[in-house]
């Protein structure tokens, strides 16, 4: 039915693993989602576009919050998280932790954007972590789907409702820059 916010896709890690790229997950544990969720989609595909398969890798199908729980235990290298900016809990790795967000750059990341363009290359802007600048990543839009039996008056009364001014105040609308 319609686009809603990007969603970020974040790999996340801590400075003693000494991973730095997509390339540096050869050999290590990578947390990459619950299987078959958005995040596990996005992981696969990630591996894929940078000429890598999960076999590269020790892979856990964890969801962030639990593959992220068990690198502060230290038995996870990396995580893949996708959401939107901040995340709460990546933002407690990194407040507690020295945490790196790993970009999603180069030419893996074109291979990406080439093969599945419902990517879009972005940034995770400096300091929304721990990061003192900004990380090349990706995204994706969330997406609101709904049943194809559902009427066209529906359809419409419900986006004349979430565009219409009434719905959402200016005042109460949350500010977003970049």
């Amino acid at each position: 039915m319609m686009r809603l916010w990007p969603n970020y896709v974040q790999l996340v890690t801590v400075e003693s693993t000494g991973i730095k790229s997509v390339e540096d997950l050869k050999g290590k544990r990578v947390g990459v989602g619950a299987p078959n969720s958005g995040v596990e989609l996005n992981a696969r595909m990630i591996y894929e576009a940078y000429g890598m398969t999960y076999e590269d890798s020790q892979v856990d199908y964890l969801s962030y919050g639990e593959a992220i729980d068990q690198m502060k235990n230290g038995q996870c290298d990396a995580a893949f998280v996708t959401s939107g900016l901040p995340n709460a809990t990546v933002s407690e790795l990194a407040f507690s932790y020295d945490m790196v967000v790993v970009p999603i750059d180069g030419e893996g990341r074109d291979n990406l954007i080439e093969k599945y363009p419902f990517f879009a290359a972005s940034t995770i802007p400096a300091n929304t972590y721990n990061n003192e600048e900004d990380v090349e990543s990706v995204f994706v839009y969330n997406i609101m789907l709904v049943n194809k039996n559902l009427s066209d008056d529906m359809v419409y009364d419900m986006l004349d409702i979430i565009h219409s001014d009434e719905a959402w105040p200016t005042s109460s609308v949350p500010q977003h820059s970049g």
